[in-house]
């Protein structure tokens, strides 16, 4: 005798619209809600991944006209993946808030690529008792009273 493969090997009517009452009572019998949205910490990972490329791009785009000469000669591509690994130290430090991350970006596109591995900025930035906007709100305002 030949096992049935697919809808009816389910019980499951073989088109959606067949049966949507069905389809849900069948969901919840073999607990597939709680299987569909499991996302694993990998796939969550790409999924950030990709919208941090996003934001770059974004980023990117804005300021481009006031790139450093050192950000201005490289191809977007190698600038998106620099971004991505100044984007990962920012978290390092605590600043997570995307107005933040723009405003860190900014200043290393802008201003000085690296700033942060400077030994004037990085005991500012290793301040535990900060959240990572007030860090940034610290950094503008020495960058106001230095002139740059």
């Amino acid at each position: 005798m030949d096992t049935p493969i697919g809808p009816k090997a389910t019980g499951l009517p073989p088109h959606p619209t067949a049966g949507q009452e069905h389809y849900r009572a069948c969901a919840l019998a073999y607990n597939w809600t709680q299987i569909m949205l499991t996302i694993r910490p990998e796939q969550m990972a790409v999924l950030d991944q990709g919208a941090r490329r996003t934001f770059h791009a974004q980023i990117l785009s804005r300021l481009m006209p006031n790139l450093v000469p050192t950000c201005a000669c490289e191809a977007r591509s190698n600038l998106l993946d620099q971004m991505e690994a100044w984007h990962l130290r920012a978290i390092g430090y605590g600043i997570t808030s995307r107005r933040s991350v723009g405003r860190w970006l900014g200043v290393h596109l802008t201003m000085a690529p690296d700033f942060d591995l400077s030994d004037r900025v990085r005991p500012l930035l290793e301040l535990a008792d900060l959240t990572g906007d007030n860090k940034m709100v610290l950094l503008f305002g020495a960058l106001r009273n230095t002139g740059a």
